[in-house]
């Protein structure tokens, strides 16, 4: 059992109707956004970032952002523009800030 680490948590997977690039099959493509973050006994404390891939349902194709064609990136980009990191993958940092200012408060007063 690992204490401390990273971990990947899809954020938002949103079907699209382009054809896959291999096996040309209709709307079966299929984009992830996906988060990593730093957890310490699986509380959440700092999100890394976020990256994207892309899956076929027909074909099982998976690529990452850097592997996907223009079209593809193209769609994928418009989505990570509009999702943010959700404030939950912060709440260790934020229960920690409130926690050793609670600390200090009390110490110097």
């Amino acid at each position: 059992m690992t204490f401390s680490g990273y971990k990947r948590k899809s954020i938002l997977s949103e079907k699209t109707d382009m054809s896959c690039p291999f096996c040309e099959s209709k709307s079966t493509i299929s984009i992830s956004v996906i988060v990593k973050y730093y957890h310490f006994f699986n509380i959440p404390f700092l999100a890394v970032g976020k990256r994207g891939i892309s899956k076929c349902s027909n074909c099982k194709q998976v690529l990452s952002s850097t592997e996907m064609n223009d079209q593809i990136k193209q769609v994928y980009n418009t989505i990570q523009a509009k999702i943010r990191i959700p404030l939950v993958y912060y709440i260790g940092s934020i229960l920690s800030l409130i926690l050793v200012s609670y600390l200090l408060l009390n110490l110097f007063l």
